[in-house]
């Protein structure tokens, strides 16, 4: 019933940050992606229309984002730490809690993917400096996995913000604007029988960027991201399923000023979620009854009136199928700390009209609190902000079967509530109602060895009280993909089309369509080695998703790939 998209994330280029690079390793559905400059920049990413706050992120199952910013930083995510990427679009709050408006993104870092053991490295460098190299040892037996995988990336960019007047004030700083990233990832996993497994993962990366800052304002932050987790998986009596599972996750950034000039700002944000799950078969469906807490906490130099909160939620789900009915009933109670009470709930029916083609019809409601910097936030923070609540339908119909997979999706959503900060104070406030109607198409297939993938969106997502557009969403959108093996090659080409924007609430500051257009090869030597280039923004088109900041130009990218244990290494093809 749920519609999930999974794309592998390859690490071969390491680029993060700017909106082309995001989408690269996220998935061939379409998403928009607004960012402020090249890699390492700050970048969001909408879903569905929705905001980046309300975008739940999870790295290994564990949630991730900043308490204070809200959303997740997709700048700093380290690729090449990545094994794979899953996408849950729609409100996903009943099951998953709160901030699962638009949708709901998975990311899995790396794992064993066969038994026994493999070394892996691999090199590469571009222009504007950029340099990457990254190294992993995984083992499994079947029963027992350990996972390490390191990398680091490194780029001298260039100038991250056109010079402009903001606020009467000249913000020039003509200079390239770097970005480095370290990071490890790692997993320990342990079947103890046909009853219980244990695990544990986490991700660790650190680094620097650089940016455009007023004269006496910062331009660097030090940032470090981690997503820490641990899951117990039971099975107490034939059939049920109980998993227990904790995590913690970090999102610190110190903000200073090159030479010391400016005294330094910091922002450390901690999570820690538990929670208990229990999947029991009840007739012809299953049943999934559980209850999770988040606690949140801010450290900071800035003075927030509250630093901390919780939230302690209760759910029930039931998934039924009868012949070619399928059917999902959901419902949440969530009590948090500062806002009370707040129930949410989902609703879908799938119906198979003809074999292998299926109509979905479904209705869910989520929450979403203000952020502590919507909040208490000095200057811009309003603590009578009170928290967004939307609900959706949405009707698809989609092709599972056969040589081409087609889906078609309809959708509302109506979010009350919503948190924006229009000019000229801006300040937090509740826009009264936000109203995103949109329509999907999807195709993929194969001609005989080639590979097309086409997805394309409409949207019309606007603040009902003034009719002005959402900021920084696309009207339309689309992303068409073509792969091909040669043998032991193998390329592709990614072409991201998207229409025109405003940058800002009012619908003052337009920004114009584009279309970027990415190629990729790849070529297996022959005893584990491969080589790899990529060439972004091909036709080196001048475009940018946040006003003022320019998006990275046309890059090239080789680098030189190692394996032993592996299939590289055995099949030399």
């Amino acid at each position: 019933m749920v519609q999930s998209y999974v794309a592998v994330g390859d690490g071969a280029e390491g680029l993060v940050g700017s909106s082309a690079n995001v989408r690269k390793f996220l998935t061939w559905a379409v998403l928009a992606v607004a960012s402020a400059g090249g890699a390492g920049k700050q970048a969001s990413l909408y879903l569905r229309g929705t905001s980046a706050k309300d975008v739940l992120v999870l790295v290994d199952g564990v949630r991730a984002g900043s308490a204070t910013g809200g959303g997740f930083a997709w700048e700093f995510l380290p690729v090449a730490e990545l094994d794979r990427v899953e996408i849950v679009r729609g409100p996903r709050s009943s099951l998953y809690g709160p901030d699962a408006v638009g949708g709901v993104v998975q990311v899995f870092t790396r794992r064993a993917e066969e038994e026994g053991t493999v070394l892996s490295a691999r090199a590469g460098a571009g222009n504007r400096g950029t340099l990457l190299g990254q190294a992993g040892l995984s083992a499994s037996d079947g029963g027992s996995e350990v996972t390490v995988h390191a990398s680091g990336f490194e780029t001298t960019g260039a100038n991250a913000r056109r010079p402009a007047l903001v606020f009467g004030t000249l913000l020039d700083e003509p200079d390239r604007d770097g970005y480095r990233n370290h990071a490890v990832s790692g997993r320990v996993a342990h079947r103890f029988g046909p009853a219980a497994a244990a695990s544990l993962q986490v991700l660790h990366a650190e680094g620097t960027t650089e940016y455009d800052g007023f004269p006496f304002d910062t331009n660097e932050t030090d940032f470090t991201q981690e997503a820490l987790g641990a899951r117990l998986d039971l099975r107490p009596l034939e059939g049920w399923q109980s998993s227990l599972a904790v995590g913690r996750s970090l999102d610190r950034r110190r903000e200073h000023r090159d030479g010391g000039a400016v005294p330094p700002s910091r922002f450390d944000t901690e999570s820690r979620t538990f929670s208990w799950q229990n999947d029991v078969p009840v007739g012809p469906g299953l049943l999934t009854i559980g209850a999770d807490r988040l606690e949140q906490r801010v450290d900071s130099s800035i003075d927030y009136d509250r630093r901390s909160r919780t939230v302690n939620g209760v759910f029930v789900e039931l998934q039924a199928r009868a012949g070619a009915h399928r059917a999902v009933l959901g419902g949440r109670v969530d009590d948090n700390s500062q806002f009370g009470t707040a129930k949410t709930g989902n609703l879908a029916w799938g119906y198979e009209f003809v074999p292998g083609w299926e109509v979905v019809a479904s209705w869910g409601t989520a929450f979403r609190a203000p952020t502590f910097n919507e909040l208490y936030y000095p200057g811009f923070g309003n603590p009578d902000l009170r928290p967004e609540r939307s609900h959706s339908v949405e009707l698809s119909v989609a092709g599972r079967e056969g040589a081409w997979i087609p889906r078609v999706s309809v959708f509302r959503t109506r979010i009350h509530n919503l948190v924006a900060f229009p000019a000229p104070d801006y300040v937090g406030q509740n826009v009264d109602r936000a109203e995103i109607d949109g329509l999907e198409l999807e195709l993929s297939g194969s001609l005989g060895t080639w590979e097309p993938r086409v997805a394309l969106t409409w949207l019309d997502p606007r603040d009902r009280a003034t009719g002005n557009h959402l900021p920084r969403r696309p009207r339309e959108a689309a992303v068409f993909e073509l792969d091909r093996p040669w043998g032991r090659a193998r390329a592709g080409l990614t072409w991201v089309v998207e229409g025109a924007r405003y940058d800002d609430p009012a619908n003052r500051e337009r920004l114009g369509g584009f279309g970027v257009l990415d190629l990729r090869g790849r070529y297996r030597i022959g005893g584990g080695w491969t080589l790899e280039a990529r060439a972004g923004n091909v036709l080196d088109h001048d475009y940018e998703t946040v006003a003022g900041y320019p998006e990275s130009g046309r890059s090239l990218f080789f680098s030189i790939g190692y394996t032993m244990g592996g299939a590289d290494t055995t099949s030399g093809s």
